[in-house]
């Protein structure tokens, strides 16, 4: 059970810098309205855990994802029109 609390808490995709990535995303959208301050959370979050949970390019595309609907207010599309991973 000791386990599985630690990682709910502290998973290591997001504990392995030298800040933990929340207290990165609390500094950064402090003050922001709120869809702004949860689009650039989510940029923040898979950037910093890029190559540690997932395929690094799984984790950059999410967050330029999230950067694209920040900027422009949409979802990027491929060529084909389908949308991107979130």
């Amino acid at each position: 059970m000791g386990d599985a609390c630690e990682t709910v808490r502290d998973p290591g995709w997001y504990t392995s810098g030298a800040v933990e990535t929340i207290d990165k995303i609390e500094a950064v959208i402090d003050g922001l309205p709120a869809r702004e301050a949860f689009m650039l959370g989510q940029v923040i979050r898979y950037v910093d855990r890029a190559g540690e949970k997932d395929d690094p390019a799984i984790d950059l595309g999410k967050a330029n994802n999230y950067a694209f609907r920040l900027v422009t207010g949409d979802w990027r599309c491929d060529g084909g029109g389908e949308r991107l991973p979130r």
